[in-house]
């Protein structure tokens, strides 16, 4: 069928060829009946050569190949960036065109992506050799789904047909919780003074990155009882974590109380970037040779020894930000190992004595 729904009035579009032309349009009613009649009317005077006098169109030309399509919309896309375009872009839909360049446009179905698909995943894309994971694949799929978009909006294409493509599964990355061991070696690879103190402060209190980059100077209470105020943007709440000594002894030598609104990390009077912490957390857990580790697992490693020192899962939740019932607390605490496990077996059945040999006459 060559009808097809749009908009939020459903609206019925027409769209086939005859003869190296392209005849697409509105039929201008909801009523499938009537599209019907509009579009068999359409048909009937393509055939008969009448359509420029019967409606008072131009006849649609023949596509673009796939190729001539991207050197069309290109610039578009790249004038749609702020910044520079994604290297990765450019690269993924040049590898589709090296493979469907003398397609036309409208000759692309989902068995043509589902091809591109097989082959970036197997590494065999020309000048994309490279074999990527399923997490990537997603990636590649989401940039021919935004060239395309440009081709259903010029009518040279009737349907997306990535539409029709089944994404991947990507699964997750392992990331490794650190130890307080570990953690002492990351902080002690870490040369500078700021970065050291705010990678401290987040193992010790389980801050947010965008928490720790954006804390300011009234956020940190340094009175008998030290603690940080720091405002949930998800709850409207304000969240109160009490200071430990070392906490408090970090941030009592960064605080400047004649700037209450100035961060508390900062450069040259600018907040630390958060992308900046997490570069130099990368770096320095690579000199730590530490395992496949993140700058957030740094809250699941305080999660977890709070959960080994007896606290309950409200008072784990309260400390890490999360609303009740604290449902995202239970992903920071469920890292469990295996000798985690053998011990709890042995505590639950350590007073169990099975006897070596069962007597005579007993089953």
């Amino acid at each position: 069928m060559s009808l097809v729904a749009r908009g939020p009035a459903g609206i019925w579009h027409y769209d086939f060829e005859y003869d190296g032309h392209r005849y697409r349009g509105s039929t201008k009613t909801a009523d499938r009946q009537k599209a019907l009649r509009v579009e068999a009317l359409v048909k009937a005077s393509a055939y008969r050569g009448t359509f420029e006098r019967d409606f008072g169109l131009k006849r649609r030309r023949g596509q673009p190949s796939v190729a001539e399509f991207w050197r069309l919309v290109e610039p578009v896309i790249r004038s749609s960036y702020a910044a520079s375009t994604p290297h990765s872009l450019v690269s993924t839909v040049s590898g589709f065109v090296r493979m469907f360049g003398t397609l036309r446009v409208g000759e692309i179905t989902a068995d043509e992506v589902e091809q591109f698909k097989a082959a970036r995943l197997a590494g065999t894309v020309p000048g994309l050799s490279t074999r990527v994971c399923a997490r990537t694949l997603q990636r590649d799929l989401a940039y021919l789904r935004m060239v395309f978009t440009h081709a259903v909006e010029r009518g040279w294409v009737l349907r997306d047909p990535t539409r029709g493509v089944k994404l991947p599964r990507a699964q997750e990355p392992v990331y490794h919780v650190p130890t307080v061991e570990e953690c002492q070696r990351l902080l002690s690879a870490i040369s500078a003074p700021q970065l050291r103190d705010m990678i401290a402060v987040i193992s010790l209190t389980g801050l947010r990155r965008s928490e720790a980059c954006g804390m300011l100077n009234h956020y940190v209470l340094l009175g008998r009882e030290p603690a940080l105020l720091i405002p949930q943007r998800k709850t409207g709440r304000v969240k109160r974590i009490p200071l430990v000594r070392s906490a408090a002894e970090i941030l009592r030598r960064n605080v400047r109380a004649d700037e209450p609104d100035a961060p508390v990390f900062h450069r040259l009077g600018r907040a630390i970037l958060p992308d900046s912490l997490s570069h130099a957390f990368r770096a320095a857990a690579t000199d730590a040779g530490l395992p496949r580790v993140t700058l957030h697992k740094l809250r699941h490693a305080l999660g977890k020894r709070l959960e080994e020192a007896g606290a309950k899962l409200g008072e784990i939740g309260e400390i890490l930000g999360h609303a009740p019932p604290y449902t995202s607390t239970l992903i920071y605490i469920k890292h469990t190992t295996e000798k985690d496990k053998r011990l709890a077996i042995e505590r639950a059945v350590g007073g169990l004595e099975v006897p070596s040999k069962v007597p005579t006459g007993t089953s």
